[in-house]
């Protein structure tokens, strides 16, 4: 656990925040609040969004090569979401966009927990399944942190940059249909 630890504090995750999780088993927990925002991207500009825990980008999630993810996704949207980590190999089923893979679409007020093994280390991230929700702020890193290390990197920057943006339609008044 100590390389864990030593690694952690040297990841640098600009305007977020590291994720605080549970340990259950070989494992770490996580909940994530999929929820409306009020985003300051300039002192005096502030604009709605959507976001995770309350911010975006969404809380930082890291593991260590080998454990296991639970991410509860707990939707307070009054439509329906999903979540995928991009880039992260894992079963069809968690993989978090409904119109590809037979995962859930997790409908308003309720929730869903994904569980899939990290066996890549990398540097990845999670957002939404719907692209207009990913514009509008749905976006997060997820770090696995190499099982075996001889050598620690100095720092290690985590940067998300998102286009927050509108469909053709709009932007979001409360649900992505509309803006």
């Amino acid at each position: 656990m100590e390389a864990i630890d030593k690694w952690e504090s040297r990841i640098a995750y600009p305007d977020g925040k590291i994720a605080d999780y549970q340990t259950m088993g070989n494992g770490r927990y996580f909940k994530l609040i999929a929820e409306p925002i009020k985003h300051k991207i300039l002192p005096e500009v502030i604009i709605n969004g959507l976001g995770y825990n309350g911010m975006t980008p969404g809380p930082l999630l890291i593991l260590k090569q080998g454990e296991w993810v639970y991410i509860e996704l707990v939707n307070h949207f009054d439509e329906p979401t999903s979540l995928h980590v991009h880039g992260l190999s894992k079963p069809n089923s968690q993989d978090g966009i409904p119109e590809i893979e037979p995962t859930p679409k997790i409908k308003p007020g309720q929730s869903y927990t994904y569980r899939f093994q990290a066996w890549q280390c990398g540097t990845f991230f999670y957002h939404a399944g719907n692209p207009l929700h990913i514009s509008l702020g749905m976006i997060g890193g997820f770090v696995v942190i190499p099982q075996y290390q001889k050598h620690l990197p100095k720092k290690d920057y985590v940067l998300i940059f998102i286009a927050m943006g509108t469909s053709p339609r709009g932007g979001w008044k409360g649900n992505t249909r509309s803006i």
